[in-house]
């Protein structure tokens, strides 16, 4: 599949997904209050309650209705009724404010849900972009309500509030062809690869911009260095790149790709779009580290080109030789002239 059917694919798919309402910006509750979901009139009632050091209970909840009580009902005059309005909206039409103690209210410790913690930072982010750690979070309860939370509760409130503002992480998948076609579009030349399974979830990923293709063709040394890692957090995988060096001896980007595993079809795949970017020019070497998947994909897309492993690696497998192998190897590396490679190799054989 190419990147266009691969881009018709995935916009298709991005029209089933359905994308939830960010929660209602809520700066206090009041009668007669409007919020575009009953999940966020629940948010809400949970921030409202967060700020009082109060705490209340669902008594009835169904498709039209939901009725709120303070949990200390038999002391306490509270009272909330919110209803469906149609088109998802939902109102606040009672509100009875607390008539319990102080002291009564803060008896037993306050449990806040994760989403009610998200959504009061949310608020905050917004407005200076600021992404909060957990600890700070469980700090600002604090401080804030003399509310303690657990650090898992807080962790998951962070992690919410991201996808408050700025959406699923698995949604933004769905907007790569799009990205990608901007990328492509705003750099002429650009090469872009992005493949899908048969279900059009994201498999590979390939790009080389046209700025790091361009040099490599004119004025670079015939060098390419590849390697992978892995990436962390919830959508794991592997990053692959491909540097070379300019003339100030500093690394200079070629491409980099996203895959599941590193193995033999995830490096193939990356080489054989790498060869559609840079080309196998006449005496190129690809260096690498010792695993054997890269070493079959360069032997499958460059056959032409030499494949070898780098220093830092070789020089790990022969360290257990003896230092004085290590010392000539070192040697033989660094001989920038043939007469003194000659001469260390020489002596390495003997």
């Amino acid at each position: 599949m190419d990147f266009t059917e691969t881009e018709r694919a995935m916009d298709a798919s991005a029209s089933l997904v359905a994308r939830e309402s960010d929660p209602s910006r809520v700066d206090d509750l009041q009668k007669n209050s409007f919020y575009n979901s009953k999940e966020n009139l629940i948010i809400a009632v949970g921030l409202w309650n967060m700020k009082r050091g109060t705490k209340t209970k669902v008594i009835r909840s169904d498709l039209g209705c939901v009725y709120f009580t303070c949990k200390h009902s038999d002391k306490c005059k509270f009272d909330l009724h919110a209803s469906s309005h149609g088109g998802g909206m939902w109102g606040v039409h009672k509100l009875k404010e607390h008539s319990c103690q102080a002291d009564l209210r803060r008896a037993k410790k306050i449990k806040t849900h994760s989403k009610v913690v998200a959504a009061y930072v949310a608020n905050r982010i917004r407005d200076d972009g600021e992404v909060i750690k957990p600890k700070s979070i469980m700090a600002e309860l604090v401080r804030d309500f003399g509310i303690k939370i657990k650090y898992d509760v807080a962790l998951r409130a962070r992690n919410l509030e991201m996808e408050m503002i700025y959406g699923r992480v698995d949604d933004s998948f769905l907007l790569l062809p799009r990205y990608l076609y901007a990328l492509r579009e705003a750099n002429p030349g650009t090469l872009i690869g992005l493949e899908v399974d048969v279900d059009c979830r994201f498999k590979h990923l390939f790009v080389a911009l046209a700025a790091s293709i361009s040099p490599f063709y004119f004025h670079l040394r015939p060098v390419i260095v590849v390697d992978g890692t892995h990436l962390k957090g919830k959508n794991s995988g592997i990053l692959f790149v491909a540097v070379a060096k300019d003339g100030n001896e500093a690394v200079f980007p070629l491409a980099i790709g996203v895959g599941p595993i590193e193995n033999d079809e995830s490096w193939k795949w990356f080489m054989s779009h790498l060869r559609q970017a840079c080309g196998e020019p006449e005496n190129l070497l690809v260096v690498s580290d010792a695993h054997v998947s890269i070493a079959n994909a360069v032997k499958s897309e460059f056959p032409n080109a030499t494949y070898g492993i780098c220093y830092y690696h070789l020089l790990n497998k022969i360290k257990g030789y003896g230092p004085g192998v290590a010392e000539l190897f070192y040697q033989a590396a660094y001989a920038y002239k043939q007469s003194d490679y000659t001469r260390v190799m020489s002596t390495w054989l003997l």
